[in-house]
């Protein structure tokens, strides 16, 4: 136990590392290679522009590019069906008990996800904002069409104008060679 560690705390460390759970999760093969798991994410991000879940990024890292394990345990690990969420599988392996001061040094704090929502969730957001503001562009477009026809109604209204008094004109004078007089019609009814 080194010097600066709270005996407590190592024998929380060493019953940690040590308990079953945690050696089923233990996987010393990946092809992630020097970079972090949050980086390979980052890149998983980048690359697909979905941010991608704890399961999708344990694929990426234990599969070879031909799509095979790249370990007996990822084989088994990848071979059942799993439908666990981010945070699910966050409480599976974070250690049981309330969460003290000490957690601070020991390394266990909440997932991001268990912060802000799951990556899942975020992505659901934004697309409810992307179909926002594509909806709002869209309407956008059509006040602009609506704009646009509100200026030509007042020369279609004058041109209307126009041909009815030409109309009403042609008619009068038609219904005086017939013998009527044009102003005795009721043109309101």
């Amino acid at each position: 136990m080194p010097k600066f560690v709270d005996k407590k705390d190592w024998e929380w460390f060493v019953k940690y590392f040590l308990s079953e759970e945690l050696q089923l999760c233990l996987d010393a093969g990946h092809i992630a290679g020097s970079k972090s798991f949050a980086q390979k994410e980052e890149d998983m991000y980048k690359r697909d522009k979905v941010m991608p879940g704890l399961l999708d990024v344990y694929e990426e890292i234990h599969l070879t590019s031909d799509k095979l394990p790249v370990t007996q345990m990822a084989s088994d690990a990848l071979a059942g069906e799993i439908s666990l969420t981010d945070e699910e599988i966050y409480a599976k392996i974070k250690p049981k008990g309330k969460r003290n001061s000490r957690d601070c040094c020991t390394g266990v704090s909440p997932s991001i996800t268990s912060l802000f929502g799951g990556f899942s969730e975020c992505e659901k957001l934004q697309k409810e904002a992307d179909k926002a503001m594509n909806e709002a562009a869209e309407a956008k477009k059509e006040a602009i069409s609506a704009n646009e026809q509100n200026k030509i109604l007042p020369k279609k209204l004058k041109d209307v104008e126009r041909e009815n008094k030409v109309t009403r004109h042609f008619l009068e004078k038609f219904l005086n060679t017939l013998g009527y007089n044009f102003s005795e019609f009721n043109m309101d009814e």
